[in-house]
């Protein structure tokens, strides 16, 4: 099997290729895609990245959920002890800041956060996934560390371009798998 490193390098660069007009058009398909399947009266609370490198433009998604009265965390990272904590946001022009590595991030003086099992929606990042909901991300383990301590009733959910599919990837005893994968596509129901 093909190494992790190899995956992340090669999708990396074909992500970073793809026109803007395209990201846009598929990150809006994949938003829709979002809001017809997972939600409903009942989620209060969702918790997404914010993206980097190319990734599924999440800001629409974002901008929807707070207009529909649903509570927006985003990630502050902590690289000292490789975790994360989701501070919630309630507008996108003015309650982000660059932090760590980079990415943006709540601003220091944001600090309302939620217990991570009561969180109802997990978006997450990935450069690859493949058909059992195994993804590979940067190599930092944040994500799988933060799944691995949710509520059963919590769903976690990948945004994906097609091209990130793949049929099975490697993986270590540690990693996590999604619920689901929403590409621009269709939307893949995990049967664990």
């Amino acid at each position: 099997m093909i190494d992790k490193s190899l995956i992340r390098k090669e999708l990396i660069n074909k992500r970073k290729k793809m026109p803007e007009n395209l990201r846009t058009k598929y990150s809006h398909e994949i938003t829709k895609k979002f809001f017809q399947n997972f939600v409903d009266k009942k989620v209060t609370s969702i918790m997404t990245y914010l993206p980097i490198k190319s990734e599924v433009d999440t800001y629409q998604l974002i901008e929807k959920a707070i207009n529909n009265n649903i509570n927006v965390y985003v990630p502050r990272t902590d690289p000292k002890n490789k975790t994360m904590k989701p501070i919630k946001i309630t507008n996108l022009k003015t309650d982000l800041q660059l932090g760590v590595y980079n990415i943006y991030e709540p601003k220091a003086e944001l600090s309302e956060t939620i217990n991570s099992k009561s969180i109802d929606k997990i978006i997450v990042p990935g450069v690859a996934f493949d058909l059992l909901g195994y993804r590979i991300g940067y190599g930092g383990g944040y994500y799988d560390k933060f799944i691995d301590n949710l509520a059963s009733y919590s769903e976690c959910i990948a945004v994906a371009y097609e091209f990130q599919i793949k049929d099975k990837l490697p993986r270590d005893s540690w990693d996590k798998p999604v619920d689901a994968i929403i590409t621009e596509k269709e939307v893949r129901f995990i049967k664990v």
